[in-house]
């Protein structure tokens, strides 16, 4: 998970393997129909399913901040979300977790964002 979050971190705009690696660190794909996961030489993930391409593609984590909040609620619901543009220490509240966007050109990285939130606090909720 730590990978992920670290290639995560070095987006700067929407990448769809990526989005397959959220998928399949998140479960959007049941485990029984993955027959085999291959990584080319950049870590980027390749699925071959046992029954063909019948499932359906990963929504655009990356891409859009719908399809990643959708993911937060599926993956860790009743659990808060907050973006905000400054520091939670500094406001002195508690979420689960949160986003914090420092300049407003970060924006556009905002689904990125929204992401490596989640996957941290997966990883932390373990």
């Amino acid at each position: 998970m730590s990978a992920l979050i670290g290639r995560l971190s070095k987006l700067t705009g929407p990448r769809y393997t990526m989005d397959v690696a959220i998928a399949l660190a998140t479960d959007f794909w049941p485990k029984d129909r993955i027959q085999n996961i291959v990584y080319n030489d950049d870590g980027d993930p390749w699925v071959y399913f046992t029954d063909g391409p019948d499932l359906p593609l990963p929504p655009a984590y990356t891409a859009s901040v719908d399809a990643a909040i959708a993911l937060a609620e599926r993956v860790l619901p009743g659990k808060g979300i907050d973006l905000l543009r400054e520091a939670i220490s500094e406001l002195g509240k508690k979420y689960d977790w949160h986003i914090c966007l420092k300049k407003p050109e970060q924006a556009k990285e905002l689904p990125i964002q929204v992401c490596i939130a989640l996957l941290r606090a997966k990883e932390a909720s373990k």
